[in-house]
């Protein structure tokens, strides 16, 4: 994990970095002081030998781990039940003894939850080894058992590792924060369109163009909202336009065809939007519309249908580039098909842009190209259709306008990877935040 990702991380999510580590931080506390409170109280007993009696060190020494392990058994806890009451047992949970190193003291610990119970049951098992250990009468022991000090009120205790717990929370709290401000980060990246088409598709996004009003509005006066209407909406486009620069030398080796997965994506507001600035800032550009299914390029730019590359075998190229009210920007329009559209282009397309680039010295060809799914054609949207093909094939050079919100990015993937298996250049993509309506062209 690079450090210096997870500092942008944190200085960007910070809130909920915050919020995991503070959470982290009280559940620490939590654990550290849960639980109820206990109680210890203790008996000391003692193991003294006869001299008298053959009583020695040594038999003090063999008597105190059977008292040990007597306190310890399932036997013994079963003998204090008939001396205990139920409630005393249940709250004196725990019973323990412990020899002190080198001595003949043995200490009988209860534990509990209450300071009366553990004191009872402490001094109830000391009284029950002292009798189990007593001589019997007539006889004669080795050793005296015999409890020394009595078990007082329970002690309260607490967690002496509060301390530790805490800072085994700190430390677990900021590598938890971290790591949500990493996960916050990849899940935004995520959620980015333009990171989604990057990753998905393999092509750079050169602009997002917004969902607005003016721009929904824009088909009425396209040339007057590019060029003067608010910085939101222009900035987008001039960006792009600043982008595609580098890409349109002006040269006849680079007519660029802008087209999308299916039809109403925007492709044909982008071809033209492209043309008026490209237009408006000096560049000799010529916008054919070879969309002969269903044009629109010349609504966009003010100009009638008239005759275009359907007509050009009657006409010639002379006559099918007309100029639009934007300086510097001339229009080839799609005419009226009466054969199928890839036929028409096959024989028109080729020698239009060859006529253009001989007639105009540096010109710039922008090409609004048919989709690369094929609508008219139900079920065979892995192929590509025959018009758009002669088209993006004529061109060499395309740019692809994606709906942001598409579920197609692995049939557009899989579609760049032949375009490009064919020698086509992909210039990148534009995501195109403007919602479609089934009455308007985009």
């Amino acid at each position: 994990m690079d450090l210096i990702e997870v500092r942008r991380a944190l200085r960007r999510f910070w809130l909920p970095s915050l919020a995991v580590l503070l959470l982290t931080l009280v559940a620490s506390y939590v654990a550290a002081t849960r639980g109820e409170v206990r109680y210890e109280s203790t008996a000391v007993v003692t193991v003294t030998p006869i001299p008298g009696v053959g009583g020695s060190a040594d038999a003090v020494r063999f008597y105190l781990p059977a008292i040990v392990e007597r306190v310890g058994s399932r036997s013994f806890r079963a003998e204090l039940t008939e001396s205990l009451s139920e409630e005393t047992l249940a709250a004196a949970d725990e019973l323990t003894a412990v020899n002190d190193v080198n001595t003949g003291i043995v200490r009988i610990t209860a534990d509990g939850t209450d300071a009366a119970a553990v004191a009872e049951m402490a001094n109830t098992a000391a009284e029950s080894i002292v009798d189990a250990f007593a001589p019997a009468p007539g006889t004669s022991v080795a050793v005296v058992v015999e409890i020394i000090d009595e078990a007082g009120p329970g002690t309260e205790y607490g967690n002496d590792n509060v301390a530790a717990i805490m800072l085994a929370g700190l430390v677990l709290g900021l590598i938890l924060a971290a790591s949500t401000a990493m996960v916050w980060q990849r899940w935004s990246r995520s959620l980015d369109p333009a990171t989604r088409i990057r990753n998905n598709v393999g092509v750079p996004v050169l602009a997002v163009l917004p969902n607005l009003p003016e721009l929904r509005a824009a088909e009425g006066d396209l040339a007057q909202v590019i060029t003067s209407g608010p910085a939101r909406v222009v900035e987008p486009f001039q960006a792009l336009r600043s982008r595609l620069e580098g890409v349109l030398r002006g040269g006849a080796e680079s007519p660029l065809a802008v087209t999308s997965w299916q039809q109403d994506e925007g492709r044909t507001t982008v071809t033209a939007a492209l043309g008026l600035m490209l237009a408006a800032v000096g560049h000799d550009v010529v916008a054919i519309d070879a969309d002969l299914r269903d044009p629109h390029l010349h609504e966009l730019l003010g100009a009638p249908l008239a005759v275009g590359l359907a007509e050009l075998d009657h006409v010639g190229v002379g006559k099918v580039v007309v100029q639009t009210p934007q300086t510097g920007l001339g229009l080839v329009a799609a005419g009226i098909a009466k054969t199928h559209p890839s036929q028409i282009l096959a024989m028109a397309l080729p020698p239009t842009l060859a006529e253009i680039a001989a007639r105009t010295p540096k010109p710039t060809m922008l090409i609004d190209a048919p989709p690369l799914s094929s609508a008219h054609h139900r079920g065979a949207r892995e192929q590509m259709p025959a018009e758009t093909a002669t088209v993006l094939g004529a061109a060499r050079s395309v740019l692809l306008v994606i709906d942001p919100t598409t579920r197609y990015l692995p049939e557009i993937a899989v579609a760049v990877q032949r375009l490009r298996e064919d020698g086509v250049f992909i210039v990148g993509a534009v995501l195109n935040g403007r919602r479609r309506r089934p009455w308007r062209r985009p």
